[in-house]
């Protein structure tokens, strides 16, 4: 997630520090990031779609959750960026707004 906050390729920067001792992106955290799933036993108002459609600019991926944790989680993950705080709660409350 640490890699979403900033809008530099940390795999890039950790090949830099162990070639030459040198990180040189620079570090302004310009993003909120944040992993949202959902509780397989409880009933959500939103679908992912709905999520999606609402929200899909700050979207970087929805991913399948394994199966050991999609017993109690719901069986997909949203992870997502955005600009402020409030941005991200407002996410955060659409997704899990329950039914």
């Amino acid at each position: 997630m640490w890699n979403y906050s900033n809008d530099f390729d940390i795999f890039h920067e950790y090949a830099n520090i162990v070639k030459d001792n040198l990180f040189e992106a620079e570090i302004l955290r310009p993003y909120n990031v944040v992993y949202i799933s959902q509780k397989a036993n409880q009933t959500y108002a939103h679908s992912i779609d709905d999520i999606w459609a609402n929200f899909g600019d700050n979207i970087i991926s929805i991913q399948s959750v394994p199966g050991v944790f999609a017993k109690i989680m719901r069986e997909e993950g949203i992870l997502a960026r955005t600009q402020t705080i409030e941005e991200m709660r407002e996410l955060a409350q659409y997704a899990q707004a329950k039914a």
